[in-house]
């Protein structure tokens, strides 16, 4: 069998793309940082490997997969986060003799993280972003809060930068007021972008660009996310792709010299058409859901790499197949109940046929007790380090 290594066994992304992998007969082997690794519990995984964090040590990171490279024979390396992903870039002749990558040039890989790059490539196409300025200090953060008025989001500039030998990783994040703006742009670091906060249905457009064409697309409509009010997807439905989007993400994509898998996340606009909220150079969270539907974008990504023909892998997803992430549809519900919207609460606990999980499969379940698991040691965690704050350790 073809063998790929892939980062991250932590996240959803990797999760998905090692399910779709092995079922399409390849040996998966995943890689994290930290455990209990949801991925690593999955029987799609046949070996469970270590490597430092590539937000901590990104030289050390490579280093060893370099190592496992050189230890066992594979056909493909899969970044599975924006902070592997650089790392990898940025070290790749460390791993291109011993492995397919597949990547574009390490200059085409920061601008698809940059923020900023993606925003000026794109402003004056039919995908620009929502009205956004690009603020070198905090007064002219402020003079754009002014301008588009809180709440806002407010973006890094890229969405890894280098920190001494690690990365520095930080998401999109809704601002309300100017003492939240002031320690954003501090964590964050200059230039930052103010984008104004518009109000419609939020779209992704996921898929696989290579030789200047898409192999294959997956549309979805975002149904709920958390949190709430600008957070990642927790609940999705797969649509046939729009008239005219196909095309217009070629372009943007091949303008920008990007080969891969990739997602776009989308608003939908009062007056038709789509504006561009981020760009995911990576497999990414909701992932599964292409999977379930019919288009496993990792195998369609490495049997082209492996050289397949590229005319074998031109679909798209098939529509009505529902998307949930666990642990976000759980904390949206305890929400609703909280605030006393049943009516919102008993929908949202509607089941819908054809459902693909995040984490959760009958014949595959110990990923999501994984996940559970991670997720309370997570926040016994967080409640210890106040503690031990006012205790003065």
């Amino acid at each position: 069998m073809p063998r790929v290594l892939i980062t991250d066994a932590e996240g959803r992304a990797t999760l998905a793309a090692c399910r779709a992998l092995r079922s399409s007969g390849y040996e998966v082997d995943a890689v994290a940082s930290r455990g209990p690794a949801p991925a690593q519990w999955s029987l799609s995984c046949s070996r469970r490997l270590w490597a430092p964090d590539p937000r901590v040590d990104r030289a050390a990171f490579v280093e060893s997969l370099q190592i496992l490279l050189e230890e066992r024979h594979y056909d493909v390396l899969l970044p599975g986060s924006d902070a592997a992903l650089h790392a990898i870039s940025e070290h790749r002749d460390r791993v291109i003799p011993l492995v397919a990558l597949g990547l574009p040039p390490h200059e085409v890989v920061i601008r698809a993280l940059s923020k900023t790059t993606v925003f000026e490539a794109w402003r004056h196409t039919r995908l620009a972003a929502p009205p956004t300025e690009i603020a070198t200090s905090l007064d002219e953060a402020r003079e754009a809060a002014s301008v588009h008025g809180f709440p806002l989001i407010v973006k890094p500039s890229t969405s890894v930068r280098p920190d001494g030998p690690g990365l520095r990783q930080r998401s999109s994040r809704l601002v309300r007021d100017d003492e939240e703006l002031a320690g954003t742009v501090e964590d964050f670091g200059l230039p930052v972008l103010v984008q104004r906060r518009l109000h419609g249905a939020v779209h992704s457009l996921g898929g696989v660009f290579a030789a200047g064409g898409l192999l294959a697309a997956v549309h979805s409509r975002y149904e709920r996310t958390w949190p709430p009010e600008a957070g990642n997807v927790s609940c999705s439905v797969s649509l046939p792709v729009p008239d005219g989007l196909r095309e217009d993400v070629i372009e943007l994509l091949g303008g920008l010299g990007w080969r891969g898998i990739f997602e776009l996340e989308l608003l939908e606009k009062d007056g038709g058409g789509f504006a561009t909220i981020d760009l995911n150079p990576r497999v990414y969270g909701s992932l599964e859901l292409a999977v379930r539907a019919d288009a496993a974008l990792p195998t369609i990504w490495c049997e082209t790499l492996l050289g397949d023909t590229l005319e074998n892998h031109f679909r798209d997803a098939r529509g009505g197949v529902w998307y949930r992430w666990e642990d976000a549809e759980a904390r949206n519900a305890l929400l609703c109940l909280r605030s006393g919207r049943i009516t919102e609460l008993l929908g949202m606990l509607k089941p819908h046929r054809h459902t693909a999980h995040a984490q959760f499969r009958l014949n595959d379940p110990a990923p999501l007790a994984a996940r559970a698991i991670s997720g309370i040691r997570a926040r016994r965690a967080a409640g210890e380090s106040p503690r031990r704050a006012r205790a003065g350790t």
